[in-house]
């Protein structure tokens, strides 16, 4: 995985910027709002995101919610576009799969360790409860 596009996303997500990623051996580019960075039961890491633009593989239109394995994130840039958090197309911050592995999600603060780790961190299980109560 390469540390450089982890940084660019993890700042995507935080910052709520637009992304344009290359992904496996693809050469057509996405445009993605990345929600969430997360390491499934498997081991890997996981890109969730809002795909809004560029290339698909499936036969979904766009857009749509789209996960990425970060090791096949071959390129990221971010550009100058912001977005809101999707919580009307589905995004839900309190899924399972982002409680044991969460690296990084919008509207979540800042990790405080330098560098991010498959952990929950006080900040994060602090904003989930905030998160849950507002959609309760």
């Amino acid at each position: 995985m390469a540390p450089q596009i982890l940084k660019q996303l993890m700042q995507a997500i935080q910052e709520r910027r637009v992304a344009v990623i290359r992904y496996g051996d693809q050469h057509r580019i996405r445009v993605v709002e990345p929600h969430v960075i997360y390491g499934n039961r498997e081991g890997a890491v996981i890109v969730e995101c809002y795909q809004t633009g560029g290339h698909v593989q499936d036969e979904r239109p766009l857009p749509s919610w789209k996960l990425f394995r970060l090791m096949k994130i071959r390129s990221a840039a971010l550009l100058n576009t912001t977005f809101e958090t999707r919580l009307a197309a589905g995004f839900d911050p309190r899924r399972q799969e982002y409680l044991k592995g969460l690296i990084a999600m919008v509207d979540a603060p800042a990790p405080r360790a330098p560098e991010p780790g498959p952990f929950l961190s006080t900040d994060h299980r602090r904003w989930l409860r905030e998160m849950e109560q507002k959609l309760n």
